[in-house]
């Protein structure tokens, strides 16, 4: 029988703390949820396993995917997104942060990003599976870095916001499936507890399970099984995508060697020299992930090779266009772009993800990262290519429609949010109605938190206060609500 908890404790003899929004893990969707929280007035601790700085999203050298450029656009963006998630995309997701993504990229320069420009404006590259040149990039190949620098500046800066680093994530603390906050374990090998109104897992994936992957040692999988302990369903749990081209030398570490590389005109060659992926799909070395993935394997095996090549000989001012790769390649005795680069696939991303939330009064958030059902591009390939894509972008939209009384935007943000995220519940919409109700007079409690479900005891008063609203604003949009 799985144990509820995986350590004996006496949360009596436990130094506690309070916070109204704990977020544990600290990469992009972390850091972003802790920044929005704080301006919504919430009192925030940001808890981190080892530092700031060791998180996905640093090492992230790959760009974000916007449809920017004046041959692009976000029908196109979208048909892109589809093919690649191989029909297992959620369509009015992928075409909802599409939609968002511009918008999602000039918050990232408000809050102090730089992207790489020219005369032009910024500077747009291809990856794969993508018909078109839109992908931004930081520093060249340090994308994730840069956004990690402007957000943690921002966080550092903030006085509502607390970051604890070295604080190991134990258990989630449930109270007849309430969650009250999480059990930590300190460097020192002491407890700690945190209790908080919204706990919100934002820590990433677990392709430290795996011997090849690109993660650094915090990917554990360790929340996923925290919140399975705590009672949530996990789906989607076969889904791991492989990055196509890890450094594969023996003994070094799986160095990413980023998508953009091959965007930019390398190519891959097999064990006699040859390039094999015209062989494999139309779109050769920038097919989805998950093809170019199955084609190196293939090659290896058909060999009985460790690795294969990524040529990057024609590439103009390698080193300029990616200085992190050329740096690094050059510490394990590869001169670039001269020497050819041995690839192999390696764990990357985590697609499966926790399913339903637990609560009543409050709930587990864990719509941030690739610990969050989203719907988006979670199918073969993840071709969205964004690490900013999984905050929670979708509340936010519904907070800001309500604040200017467009019902009807509102709503339909709802409609999305209530097919993916609460079809498990048996009463729904709650959340989204508090900025509403505030404004017509109705007592909504706090209308900053947009997580909030409804308990059995109140639903039919709710129910009675959407009915209300619904007359009162002649609308049949509310009828999502099951009122």
């Amino acid at each position: 029988m799985l144990r509820r908890y995986i350590t004996n404790f006496d949360s009596e003899q436990i130094d506690k703390k309070e916070t109204d929004c704990l977020i544990i893990g600290g990469g992009v969707a972390g850091l972003a949820t802790a920044w929005y929280a704080s301006q919504a007035g919430l009192k925030v601790t940001l808890a981190v396993r080892d530092t700031m700085l060791d998180s996905n999203t640093n090492k992230a050298q790959g760009g974000i995917a916007v449809a920017l450029g004046e041959d692009d656009s976000l029908e196109l963006h979208i048909e892109d997104t589809l093919i690649a998630g191989a029909g297992l995309c959620t369509e009015d997701i992928v075409a909802l942060v599409v939609d968002e993504g511009r918008q999602a990229v000039l918050d990232l320069i408000e809050l102090g990003a730089q992207f790489d420009s020219d005369e032009n404006g910024i500077c747009l590259g291809r990856e794969g599976c993508h018909s078109r040149n839109r992908v931004i990039h930081a520093q060249g190949d340090a994308t994730g870095r840069e956004v990690v620098r402007a957000l943690l500046h921002r966080v550092r800066e903030e006085e509502r916001i607390t970051l604890r680093e070295h604080l190991y994530a134990i258990d989630l603390l449930t109270t007849e499936s309430v969650c009250e906050g999480a059990l930590f374990m300190r460097e020192d090998g002491t407890k700690e507890i945190i209790r908080a109104k919204t706990v919100v897992l934002a820590t990433g994936g677990l392709g430290r399970l795996y011997l090849h992957t690109t993660n650094p040692e915090g990917a554990t999988g360790s929340a996923l099984a925290m919140a399975y302990r705590a009672g949530a369903s996990l789906m989607d749990m076969e889904f791991v995508q492989f990055h196509p081209t890890a450094l594969a030398i023996k003994g070094l570490p799986n160095f990413l060697i980023s998508e953009a590389v091959r965007g930019e005109g390398g190519l891959l060659r097999n064990a006699e020299g040859k390039r094999f992926m015209p062989r494999f799909h139309k779109m050769e070395e920038l097919a989805p992930r998950d093809v170019v993935a199955r084609a190196i394997y293939h090659e290896m095996h058909r060999a009985d090779t460790l690795s294969v090549s990524l040529d990057v000989s024609q590439i103009e001012d390698f080193a300029t266009h990616f200085p992190t790769i050329t740096a690094s390649c050059k510490e394990y005795g590869l001169n670039l772009p001269e020497d050819m680069i041995p690839v192999a696939p390696a764990a990357h991303y985590m697609m499966g993800r926790i399913k339903d939330h637990l609560g009543k009064d409050f709930m587990v958030y864990s719509g941030c990262d690739e610990m969050a059902f989203s719907g988006l591009a979670f199918g073969a390939s993840g071709i969205i290519g964004s690490f900013y894509n999984c905050i929670p972008e979708l509340y936010l939209k519904i907070y800001d429609a309500f604040k200017k009384s467009d019902i009807k935007t509102a709503m339909k943000y709802q409609a999305i949010a209530d097919e993916f995220i609460f079809e498990t519940l048996k009463y729904k919409g709650i959340s989204a109605i508090y900025e509403l109700m505030k404004l017509r007079g109705i007592d909504a409690g706090n209308p900053i938190r947009p997580f909030v479900i409804s308990t059995a005891e109140n639903a039919e008063a709710m129910k009675e206060d959407l009915r209300r609203i619904r007359d009162e604003f002649k609308t049949n949009e509310l009828d999502i609500f099951n009122i």
